[in-house]
């Protein structure tokens, strides 16, 4: 690179010395510069080609460091998938009943729908004589909205609920989401032994979903048609009224 940046400077110089020539010795410098026309025209392409080829240097050392650095984010993509595919647990039923209660140095874990969850931060209301202990080492996720907490009751079959029911099961499902810590997935109704869904999580996703369009749409026809109500007593007759959120109309039958 000093090479040509040499070069460059010489051919300045000569550039600057031609000028003064031009000055002193117009005549002199015309003729010499009659012969060299093919010198010069010489001269200009080289200097051409070395920014080029400079130019062009520079451009493939760019690329290559930005293709290094691309390489390089995309190992670190990697890494970063890889260990939260490490950090996720596949629990069989036997290895998440070993979380119970007792829970031992990490758990009590229990299960919702086939995620587990640390609750060991509850542990007052999951472990030993708690209010909710029989829900850990296990997925009862049916008892969360029945209120059966028997051994039958405590099931992860949530077949046959009403819509209401869905829609509390998944606000049960978004608490343990944002208040407890997620470790996994359990194998059985829900979750596969690699960890993928099953079609009774499909099933279970549908029926929630239609469970809060019906809610949206009960929630519409209020808005249309106000409830309303009626009441009769021995001074003021029989008198009707509907309400809304915003105001009550009321009048009386005759």
């Amino acid at each position: 690179m000093n090479r040509y940046v040499n070069l460059i400077l010489i051919i300045s110089i000569g550039v600057g010395m031609l000028g003064v020539g031009m000055m002193v010795w117009p005549e002199w410098v015309t003729g010499v510069m009659s012969h060299t026309s093919q010198a010069a025209t010489a001269i200009h392409n080289l200097v051409t080609s070395l920014y080029l080829a400079t130019t062009t240097t520079y451009q493939g050392t760019n690329s290559a460091h930005q293709g290094t650095s691309s390489a390089h984010q995309g190992t670190s993509s990697n890494k970063q998938k890889s260990s939260s595919r490490h950090r996720e647990r596949i629990f069989t039923a036997q290895e998440l009943q070993q979380y119970g209660s007792q829970g031992g140095t990490k758990g009590p874990y229990l299960a919702i729908l086939g995620r587990v969850y640390n609750v060991k931060k509850g542990k007052e209301h999951y472990g030993p004589g708690g209010g909710y202990e029989f829900f850990s080492g296990r997925d009862g996720s049916r008892a969360f909205v029945t209120g059966d907490f028997t051994e039958e009751g405590l099931t992860d079959d949530i077949s046959g609920l009403s819509s209401s029911d869905y829609i509390g099961l998944d606000e049960w499902v978004k608490f343990y989401e944002s208040d407890y810590k997620y470790v996994g997935k359990l194998i059985g109704r829900f979750y596969d032994e690699k960890g993928e869904p099953t079609s009774q999580y499909y099933d279970a996703q549908r029926w929630i979903s239609e469970a809060y369009r019906q809610r949206e749409s009960e929630n519409k026809e209020k808005k249309m048609f106000p409830p309303c109500n009626s009441e009769w007593t021995p001074e003021s007759g029989a008198r009707l009224w509907c309400t809304n959120r915003r105001y009550e109309v009321s009048f009386p039958v005759w």
